[in-house]
C-alpha cells in the first residue's frame, strides 16, 4: 500500500498544538485492491479507516461461513466497505462532470463516501449468522446490524474524537445525521422523514450506498463483484460502465431519482442474475448445514462467554448488541473465545459443536421442497413440521425411531429481483433523444424472454444422524410429508424407496 503525506487545510500557528498537528496531518492512502485496482482516499477517509472500530472489520468474514465450501470466500467486510466508499466517490465525480448543475458539493461527496465505508460497521460475527443467532436468543429485540451500525458510527466519533476533524471539512451535525439516513434510512426520532438533505433536488444522493427503490446501488455493484472474484464465479456485469450512463433527473413530483439510460435497462437483469448465482453459493446445504451447527453453538455458549460493558459490567453474548463497546469485542474469533470459556455443560456443548464442524461431522443434508405459496413460519410452524415428518419415517419395528428433535428445517428465500418484484419497474430511465426526460419501461419492452418470476422458496430437511439407512428412511419420510402437503417433490426422490 503505497502513501503520500497531505495536510487537510491551512491552520494558523495560534490554534495548531503539536500534538493535534501530529494527529491530523494524515497521509492520503493508496490501496492495492484486487478488484478495483489503486485506490486512493480522501484523509479524513482514511482517519476513520484507522480506528479499531473500523478495522474490527478485518476479522468479520464477508460470507459467513461459505470459505467451508468454497475455500477463496475467505474476505472480509473491511475491504468491501473500502470498495463501496470508492465506487460512491467515482460516482459522485461523474455525475458532477457530466451536470455540474446539480451542485453536488464537496460536503455531499464526504458524507456519502463515509456512509459507504461505515454501512457495515454494525455486523457481528459470521455478518448475518449473528442476526439469526440474536433472532434466536432474543427474539422479541428485533435487532439489525444497520441499527448497529448507526450506534457504531455514533461510538467511533465519540471515542476517536472524530468530530474535530469533521468540523475541519465543514461537516456539522446536520451532516452526521445525513451520513446516518444514508446507511439505515430515516432516524425513528425525526418521524421516518429525511432531514440530511431535505431538498427535493438532492434526493438522488440517498440512492448511491443503499438504493430502497431500485436495489441497484455501489454497495451491491462492490460485493457483487468481490463475491464473484473469491467464489470463482464469472462476473459479466460491467459496473462501471453501467455508472458512467447514470443521470439525475426531476420527476413530476419535484424530487430527484438516480435514471439510468434505456440500453442499459437488459443489464440490470443480468445484475439480479449474477446474485441469484452468489445467493446460491452462500445457501449452498453444505453452507447452510455448518450455519445451523455453529448458531447452536453460539447459543450454547451465550451465558458461558463474557464480555464487559461501558459500565464495567460483565454480560454474555447476546447482550453485547446493547452496547457498543461489549459489541467491539464481538468478532469471528469469538469461536476461540468459546474454546477457552470456563468449564461447564454449556460450553462443553458448545465446543463438541465446534469440534463437529472442524471435523465435518456436518448435518446431513436430505433433501429440499418448493412450497406453491409464500409461506411465514414461526419456530413451533417448524417443530410441528419435523414431528409431522418423523410420524411419515416408516422405521423397523427392531430399531428405535428417530426422534423429532434431530430434524432440522430450513427456510431459503430466493430472491432474483428487488424485494422479489420485477427490477425494472421501479426504475426511472432517459433516452439518447431525450437526455433530460424521465421514463418509465416495462418488461415486455425488454424481452419476452425474461421471467415473471423473481421470488420463491426453497424448505430443506437436515438430520443429525448420518447413518445410511437412517437418513433413506427420513427421505422417503419426507418425500411423503411433500405429498400431503401439495409441495414439489424433493429432486432424485423418485429413486427414494
Amino acid at each position: 500500500m503505497a502513501t503520500t503525506t497531505t495536510h487537510i487545510r491551512k491552520r494558523t500557528r495560534s490554534d495548531t498544538t503539536k500534538e493535534d498537528k501530529q494527529r491530523y496531518q494524515v497521509t492520503k492512502k493508496i490501496f492495492n485492491d484486487p478488484v478495483h485496482g489503486s485506490i486512493e482516499l480522501n484523509p479524513l477517509l482514511v482517519n476513520i479507516i484507522d480506528t479499531p472500530q473500523f478495522q474490527r472489520l478485518r476479522r468479520i468474514k464477508q460470507l459467513s461461513v461459505t470459505h467451508y465450501v468454497f475455500p477463496g470466500a475467505s474476505h472480509n467486510r473491511f475491504e468491501h466497505s473500502v470498495g463501496t466508499c470508492y465506487l460512491a466517490g467515482e460516482l459522485l465525480t461523474s455525475l458532477q462532470q457530466q451536470q455540474p448543475h446539480l451542485d453536488i458539493t464537496d460536503q455531499d461527496k464526504l458524507c456519502v463516501q463515509i456512509a459507504a465505508l461505515c454501512h457495515d460497521l454494525g455486523h457481528g460475527p459470521f455478518s448475518h449468522l449473528f442476526e439469526d443467532v440474536i433472532r434466536e436468543i432474543r427474539p422479541d429485540r428485533n435487532w439489525t446490524h444497520e441499527e448497529a451500525s448507526i450506534k457504531m458510527f455514533d461510538y467511533m466519533i465519540e471515542q476517536n474524537n472524530l468530530k474535530t476533524i469533521l468540523n475541519r471539512y465543514n461537516l456539522n451535525d446536520a451532516d452526521i445525521i445525513f451520513i446516518k439516513e444514508l446507511i439505515a434510512g430515516p432516524l425513528p426520532e425525526n418521524n421516518k422523514k429525511y432531514v440530511g438533505r431535505d431538498s427535493g433536488s438532492k434526493q438522488f444522493l440517498y440512492e448511491i450506498v443503499s438504493n430502497k427503490r431500485t436495489g441497484i446501488d455501489v454497495d451491491k455493484f462492490d460485493y457483487f463483484v468481490r463475491d464473484c472474484h473469491h467464489l470463482g464465479i464469472l462476473y459479466s456485469f460491467e459496473y462501471k460502465r453501467f455508472m458512467k450512463f447514470y443521470r439525475v433527473l426531476q420527476l413530476d413530483n419535484g424530487k430527484s431519482e438516480l435514471c439510468i439510460r434505456d440500453k442499459e435497462v437488459r443489464s440490470c437483469y443480468e445484475l439480479y442474475r449474477t446474485r441469484a448465482e452468489i445467493h446460491q453459493a452462500v445457501q449452498h446445504p453444505v453452507v447452510k448445514g455448518v450455519e445451523l451447527l455453529l448458531t447452536k453453538a453460539f447459543i450454547s455458549a451465550d451465558q458461558s462467554v463474557r464480555f464487559v460493558n461501558s459500565l464495567n459490567e460483565s454480560i454474555q453474548l447476546s447482550k453485547c448488541v446493547d452496547d457498543m463497546s461489549a459489541f467491539m469485542q464481538l468478532d469471528d474469533e469469538v469461536l476461540t473465545l468459546i474454546k477457552h470459556a470456563p468449564n461447564n455443560d454449556d460450553t462443553q456443548r458448545a465446543i463438541d459443536i465446534l469440534n463437529r464442524i472442524e471435523g465435518r461431522d456436518l448435518f446431513r443434508y436430505i433433501g429440499c421442497t418448493h412450497p406453491k405459496e409464500s409461506l411465514t413460519w414461526q419456530k413451533a410452524d417448524y417443530e410441528k413440521a419435523c414431528q409431522e415428518i418423523i410420524t411419515k419415517c416408516n422405521f423397523p419395528k427392531r430399531q428405535p425411531k428417530l426422534s423429532a428433535d434431530k430434524l432440522m428445517l430450513h427456510m431459503v428465500d430466493i430472491v432474483f429481483g428487488n424485494q422479489g418484484q420485477d427490477p425494472i419497474l421501479s426504475m426511472s430511465c432517459y433516452t439518447k433523444e431525450y437526455p433530460e426526460k424521465a421514463t418509465k419501461i416495462s418488461p415486455e419492452q425488454i424481452s419476452s424472454l425474461i421471467s415473471d418470476k423473481f421470488y420463491g422458496q426453497e424448505i430443506r430437511l437436515y438430520c443429525d444422524n448420518r447413518e445410511r439407512t437412517i437418513c433413506n428412511i427420513v427421505r422417503c419420510g419426507f418425500k411423503q410429508w411433500c405429498m400431503e402437503k401439495h409441495f414439489t417433490l424433493p429432486r432424485g426422490s423418485e429413486h427414494w424407496k
